[in-house]
């Protein structure tokens, strides 16, 4: 879309306008790619979080296993 403005806007070749249309498009793509990283920046921290998820499943399956293992041997003990 911007391009087909652009050419529309060479056409009528009024420098002001084009100048204006430059500066508005430049901003937009400055926003754009400061939109892009803040949703890379929150992906990334959605992705840790999803990690340290594991990692603390992981650890409780481990230590419910430890329990366990050490009542069986309690058990095992008497």
């Amino acid at each position: 879309m911007l391009r087909l403005l652009e050419e529309m806007l060479q056409e009528i070749n009024l420098l002001e306008i084009r100048k204006r249309f430059l500066e508005s498009s430049d901003s937009f793509f400055i926003r754009l790619r400061r939109m892009r990283k803040i949703e890379m920046q929150a992906a990334y921290r959605f992705y840790e979080l999803l990690k340290e998820q594991e990692r603390e499943k992981i650890s409780a399956v481990l230590f419910a296993l430890a329990i366990r293992k050490d009542l069986e041997d309690l058990k095992g003990a008497e």
